[in-house]
């Protein structure tokens, strides 16, 4: 992504957030029916235009807690839209923390991350050893900041692409699994009967992709020692 691409989106998103900096204070004192009942029933799907960039400045700057965002979609959305606006959002957040943090202008902000260089060492340690699974791993459990995956992501040698599709795979998980954390604040009536079997098959697939590719690299080092 160009830099002055992502200078433009910077922008955009800093006039966003100065000038609708109440719809944050409501985020982050969690209240749910100003979005889900107030907005959505001013707006209806309108609502994106508001959830959507708030996902993406959560990924840069936790401000607030994605949870939620995501217990907003799945309530006034559903299941499977909830599902996907929720993992849309979190994934163009880290795309776009990504993108910033590769180009020029994060050398203006960095200086903000210099009291996590413990943690970035950390996961780029643990990046360097597990390879990109790690970055699905970290993804799927909410336990380590978003925007620290995607900033030490950035100054490891991963390809874009790569990042990209482990970012998915990770965000999908770790969406499914808050959902299941918040389901008391959002399950209306009886939940799709296909929800968690999906999920257990999501699940099933990455874990055998992962082993698959952890056997073919065993199997090539020990060609190569040989």
């Amino acid at each position: 992504m160009k830099p002055y691409v992502l200078t433009v989106i910077t922008l955009a998103l800093a006039i966003f957030v100065w000038s609708q900096w109440e719809w944050i204070l409501e985020l982050r004192n969690e209240n749910i029916p100003f979005f889900a009942e107030t907005l959505y029933a001013r707006w209806g799907h309108g609502l994106l235009f508001i959830t959507l960039p708030l996902m993406v400045v959560q990924n840069v700057i936790t401000i607030f807690p994605i949870i939620v965002v995501i217990i907003v979609h799945y309530l006034v959305f559903g299941v499977w839209e909830g599902f996907i606006y929720s993992a849309a959002g979190t994934s163009l957040g880290a795309l776009y923390c990504f993108y910033l943090a590769r180009t020029a202008l994060w050398r203006r902000i960095s200086s903000f991350w210099q009291k996590k260089e413990q943690d970035l060492q950390r996961i780029l340690r643990l990046l360097e050893v597990y390879g990109v699974w790690m970055i699905v791993l970290l993804r799927s459990i909410p336990v380590m900041p978003s925007n620290l995956i995607s900033i030490a992501a950035a100054l490891s040698p991963i390809p874009a692409r790569t990042y990209y599709w482990s970012t998915l795979i990770g965000n999908m998980s770790m969406v499914w699994i808050l959902s299941f954390i918040s389901m008391p604040f959002w399950l209306q009536g009886r939940l799709d009967p296909l929800y968690i079997p999906v999920f257990l098959l999501f699940l099933s697939g990455i874990g055998a992709v992962f082993f698959r590719t952890v056997g073919l690299n065993r199997s090539r080092e020990g060609t190569e020692r040989e």
